[in-house]
C-alpha cells in the first residue's frame, strides 16, 4: 500500500509526463512538493518496490510508469462522490 508521498509523486510524475510528454525535473518536484530531493528519492523507491514505477536513481528522466491512470488506490472524497452523482444523471 502507498503512503500519501508516493501518491502525490506518482500523481505529480503521470500529469506532468501527460501534459508534457517528458518526466519532470528535481526541482519541479521539489516545489510541487515541498520535499526534499532525499524524502523523494525515498516515495520513488517505494513505488518501485510496490511495482509502479522502474528507475535509474537519480536520474528522473529514466522513470518507466508500469501501472497507469487508475491502477493506484487513490482514497475518494465526499465531493467527487457529489461531483459524480450530478454528472451522471
Amino acid at each position: 500500500m502507498q503512503n500519501d508521498a508516493e501518491r502525490k509523486i506518482y500523481k505529480i510524475i503521470y500529469n506532468y509526463f501527460y501534459k508534457n510528454n517528458q518526466m519532470p525535473d528535481w526541482p519541479f518536484l521539489k516545489t510541487r512538493t515541498n520535499k526534499s530531493k532525499e524524502d523523494i528519492t525515498k516515495a520513488l523507491q517505494g513505488l518501485m518496490e510496490d511495482g509502479y514505477i522502474t528507475w535509474q536513481e537519480d536520474d528522473l528522466q529514466s522513470i518507466l510508469m508500469l501501472k497507469l491512470g487508475k491502477s493506484m488506490s487513490i482514497p475518494k472524497s465526499k465531493e467527487n462522490d457529489m461531483n459524480r452523482f450530478y454528472t451522471e444523471l
